[in-house]
């Protein structure tokens, strides 16, 4: 029996520490999150923020910046895009939080900021580094909870 609550206890914590380092992937609603907008030149454009928690890694940071990319492509219909332009570094991000007391208390904290400027790719468009859609979706978005409606639906989510 001794031996059973040992593996019992030694499964609990190896299931416990797996869900806790998945990352949590959803829209930014003023702290971490991705942020994106379509610009306008050139054509099919878009800028990428993500903003990780604290601790976030700057590889694990990268490739939530990517999946939500690759969302963009997929709800756009193109089965390819590429990256211009890549930023990723820890930034100082401005934070207002409230104390016990009530209090607004402001402050800088370090987190993973990465920035990507991706163009969709059509066919005859295929000059540049080409990164697939599917595949990226299909490697990225097990890694994370999705816990985004619209991009649960064009992930087909499963979590």
């Amino acid at each position: 029996m001794e031996t059973f609550n040992r593996l019992f206890i030694l499964f609990v914590i190896i299931t416990l520490s797996g869900c806790a380092s998945r990352e949590t992937y959803h829209a930014r609603d003023g702290g971490e999150g991705y942020k994106d907008k379509a610009l306008s030149s050139p054509h099919n454009a878009y800028n990428v923020v993500y903003i990780g928690r604290p601790k976030t890694d700057l590889k694990t940071n990268a490739d939530m910046a990517l999946l939500r990319a690759a969302t963009i492509a997929k709800r756009k219909g193109f089965e390819s895009f590429t990256v211009k332009y890549l930023k990723n570094d820890h930034s100082l991000i401005y934070t207002k939080t409230s104390s016990d007391s009530g209090e607004e208390q402001v402050m800088f904290v370090s987190k993973p900021l990465t920035e990507i400027e991706m163009v969709l790719l059509s066919d005859e468009n295929i000059e540049a580094t080409v990164i697939k859609t599917q595949e990226t979706i299909d490697r990225l978005a097990p890694q994370f909870i999705i816990d985004d409606a619209e991009s649960c639906v064009i992930l087909d989510c499963r979590n």
